[in-house]
């Protein structure tokens, strides 16, 4: 993130992820995340709203795939307001529920798959596409992606299977 940037951090397994993973860093970078109904609702329309309110500098709206896909109308949106924000949307894949296999119902032999993970068929890339906003899919070198997006005014869709 360059100096002025913001992050926001989807709640489930992204919140979870920052905080184990995250590097520390010398220059701050001002983070965000809110809670929904479900605690994934409305994330990627809250990372927009937080982008107009900063432009032109960037946010970064990390979100899972689930997420993304509760809120398409956001991610539609986005790409009408495109020429006014600089957002970098990253989605992890992970095909839906991951967080719940870090729970003991996981090690259940037939009850986990069928009752909680929530495999989805949408394809987040050809929605982002029809929304206007450009994709990176599987990016070979993630931070040389990642500095690209962030570089550029618009909406960008960096989705990580």
């Amino acid at each position: 993130m360059p100096p002025g940037g913001a992050l926001h951090i989807a709640s489930s397994l992204p919140f979870r992820d920052v905080d184990l993973f995250a590097p520390a860093r010398s220059a701050p970078v001002e983070v965000f995340s809110s809670r929904g109904a479900s605690g994934i609702d409305g994330t990627i329309a809250t990372a927009l709203g937080e982008a107009l309110a900063r432009a032109p500098a960037p946010v970064v709206c990390l979100v899972g795939d689930l997420a993304c896909l509760h809120d398409a109308g956001g991610l539609l949106h986005a790409g009408e307001l495109a020429d006014a924000v600089n957002l970098t949307v990253v989605v992890p894949d992970n095909r839906g529920g991951g967080i719940f296999g870090q729970l003991p119902i996981a090690a259940h032999p037939t009850a986990f798959e069928r009752c909680f993970l929530t495999p989805q068929r949408a394809d987040v890339t050809a929605l982002a596409a029809a929304a206007g906003v450009r994709v990176v899919a599987d990016p070979p070198d993630l931070p040389a992606a990642l500095a690209a997006a962030v570089a550029r005014p618009g909406v960008d869709l960096v989705h990580l299977r």
